[in-house]
């Protein structure tokens, strides 16, 4: 979860709290409701708020897939998404708005 401020043309992300992924899937996530808890718990603490969700495409795209595609639209948050550069230390973030 990435945890900042939403401003009046875009969020700040301040801090990012990891959560645990209880996907029984290979390549799936899913962020138990105490993790949830968690992380809205440690952004208050900080005077922040949960202002996305991030997840990685290690070797893929920054794209949404299938299942992110259906799953961002019962999200809160808009998504980012992590992907591997061209050269070693590069790497693609890429932001999803939640769709109306």
């Amino acid at each position: 979860m990435l945890l900042g401020v939403k401003e009046q043309h875009g969020i700040t992300v301040h801090s990012v709290v990891s959560t645990l992924n209880v996907a029984t899937l290979i390549g799936g996530f899913t962020i138990p409701d105490e993790e949830i808890r968690r992380a809205r718990l440690v952004a208050s603490r900080r005077g922040q708020s949960i202002v996305a969700v991030f997840h990685s495409h290690p070797g893929g795209p920054t794209l949404l897939s299938e299942a992110d595609q259906e799953a961002i639209s019962y999200s809160e948050w808009p998504w980012v998404i992590i992907s591997e550069g061209r050269g070693a230390s590069e790497i693609k973030l890429e932001y999803h708005a939640i769709p109306d």
